[in-house]
């Protein structure tokens, strides 16, 4: 026969002879730090004690106002609507109700009788939306100062053009706020100026907004969109578009307006570099790198740099992925050029970034910034000739 016992929630061994009674176990019961934290010394209530094992059905105005909690999550958050159906989110929901039980007290309820199908989640999408586009319709209505921001592009894949509005003011503490009115697919004969114009004051129509001579519109820096915005309001040209242009010109484009860009060693480094991300992307080696390469995207502002940089972030460990044909072009790269090239590309990066805060005015930045950069364009004696040619076209 044994005489210890031990203690079921510190675990610790006690000295323990029948003999001497439960003294020496209360003392202990009563000294115990975990104990004393967890339970206080509370004694159960008797419905805690005979708390029922069946749960109990959950009243339509909770399962509500759980249907309206999950609808604004799928759309607040970008989620699918399968997300609340998964077994993990059942099992968080779950433990964070059966939290909230052991602190109210509470009964039962099993969470899955709470929460809505994913059905019923997509078919109050649409109620969602328009009850949000009414706030904002009377919010617009109030709102005097404002600037509109447009952008167009086409899906390359589809042929589809779109054209994404968002209505941007500052409210009286001078704070800046943001709204996006919609991304709606282009649906009119062609692309003229006239069209493209006559369908944004649609769009703007539909939130009682207007452009007007004392309005702002900040648009792309194409010809098409200034003829569209000349009258009656007041264009501005979004200076990062016509940064990213022309950081784009230089690893892409051979003649800009029939004159010779002339960034002959970058473009050469570049393409070697896109057609070896392409290849371990397809032939799904990207597993056996450190880190995942990045295609490059014309629609992603200095997304040279970041498909650049991301590949030399990994260029030593690309040896071992790459079969015979594409290790030749592996080894046509200048890793010297590729790290020079990051490194004069990563103050636009910086720059970009600092434009692109949606938390407050960035328009008195665009100058001082702007001359920033162009001091970096200066050619200094030690540049590489690679750096040279991309400092001599974005300083012409």
């Amino acid at each position: 026969k044994q005489n210890f016992v031990s203690c079921d929630t510190c675990k610790d061994i006690l000295h323990h002879k029948s003999i001497d009674g439960t003294s020496s176990m209360m003392k202990h019961f009563r000294s115990c730090e975990k104990n004393s934290i967890n339970n206080n010394n509370e004694s159960l209530t008797i419905n805690e004690y005979f708390s029922s094992l069946k749960t109990r059905s959950v009243p339509t105005r909770s399962k509500k106002k759980v249907l309206n909690a999950t609808v604004e999550l799928v759309a607040m958050d970008n989620r699918a609507f399968e997300l609340v159906g998964g077994n993990g989110f059942i099992n968080l929901a779950q433990t964070i109700f059966d939290v909230g039980q052991e602190l109210s007290k509470s009964q039962n309820i099993n969470v899955s009788d709470l929460l809505p199908h994913p059905t019923t989640v997509s078919r109050n999408i649409d109620r969602l939306f328009i009850s949000r586009k009414s706030q904002l319709i009377s919010l617009c209505q109030n709102i005097k100062s404002y600037a509109i921001v447009v952008d167009f592009w086409t899906e390359s894949h589809s042929g589809v053009s779109f054209c994404g509005i968002s209505f941007h003011f500052l409210n009286e503490e001078l704070q800046l706020y943001a709204f996006i009115l919609g991304c709606y697919p282009y649906d009119r004969d062609n692309q003229s100026s006239s069209q493209i114009r006559q369908f944004v004051d649609a769009k703007l129509l539909e939130f009682d907004l207007s452009l007007e001579n004392s309005k702002f519109v900040v648009t792309d820096n194409e010809n098409k969109m200034k003829s569209c915005f000349k009258e009656p309001c007041i264009r501005i040209g979004c200076s990062i578009h016509y940064l990213n242009k022309q950081l784009e010109h230089c690893f892409t484009s051979v003649t800009l307006e029939k004159i010779s860009v002339n960034c002959d060693l970058v473009q050469e480094m570049f393409d070697y570099i896109r057609k070896i991300v392409s290849h371990v992307r397809r032939t799904h080696k990207q597993s056996k790198l450190p880190r995942k390469l990045q295609s490059y995207s014309y629609t992603r502002f200095n997304g040279a740099f970041l498909t650049m940089n991301v590949f030399l972030t990994v260029f030593d460990d690309l040896v071992g992925v790459l079969d015979r044909t594409f290790l030749d072009d592996y080894m046509l790269i200048d890793k010297d050029l590729l790290e020079h090239v990051c490194s004069f590309l990563g103050p636009f990066e910086e720059v970009i970034n600092e434009l692109s805060c949606d938390k407050k005015p960035t328009i008195y930045k665009v100058l001082p910034l702007r001359q920033c950069l162009i001091n970096r364009c200066t050619i200094h004696q030690d540049d590489h000739d690679g750096i040279r040619q991309i400092k001599t076209f974005l300083i012409e």
